[in-house]
């Protein structure tokens, strides 16, 4: 029996609290059931010539760990499958290396040529999603690169004109010192 529910240890009344510690149980078994149902769900992978997207993602998420000669290794075997098999898969495979990669093989401009260029063939509907999912991910990118670049600019020019407006007030503050040492000086000759 649950505390609370049980009043004067008979079964015929039941407290206030208990409804309230009986949703909480429901809930909490309900969000078991959901985690549960879920941990037994396998997602397929659409695959062409057996590596499919999942696989190109587990691969990319890799690359993330490998170091820049690696790297650099890692591009020159994609780009030679993609020369030897021109097809969707090598083609999206490198452009999501030169999308997504770190620093040493990151060339988001050929990512872009690549996706909308170069990549031949019949897409599966996978292959088409992350393609999609590239340029946009690469238009958002280069969208918001021209913003930072446009705001840097702005920042630049704001700071040549804070530069340009202090050195004004050096100059009026020095102007101001010097008024008020003439003025000092004919009331010192006075005194005398």
């Amino acid at each position: 029996m649950l505390p609370g529910c049980i009043a004067n240890g008979t079964n015929s009344m039941i407290t206030p609290m208990c409804p309230r510690l009986l949703l909480v149980l429901a809930v909490m078994l309900t969000a078991c059931a959901e985690f549960q149902s879920r941990e037994n769900t396998t997602y397929s992978a659409y695959s062409t010539d057996g590596a499919g997207v999942n696989d190109w993602l587990s691969e990319m998420h890799a690359t993330h760990a490998m170091a820049p000669k690696q790297l650099q290794h890692m591009l020159s075997y994609l780009e030679t499958e993609f020369k030897r098999k021109p097809g969707p898969g090598n083609c999206l495979r490198l452009a999501l290396l030169l999308a997504a990669g770190d620093e040493p093989v990151r060339d988001r401009d050929r990512a872009m040529v690549l996706l909308n260029e170069k990549c031949p063939g019949q897409y599966t509907n996978s292959e088409k999603e992350l393609a999609a999912i590239l340029r946009q991910l690469l238009g958002e990118l280069d969208e918001s690169g021209k913003i930072i670049g446009d705001m840097s600019n702005r920042i630049m020019k704001m700071n040549q004109r804070i530069e340009e407006l202090e050195q004004q007030q050096r100059e009026l503050t020095n102007i101001e010192q010097t008024i008020q040492h003439r003025e000092n000086m004919p009331g010192q000759e006075n005194d005398e």
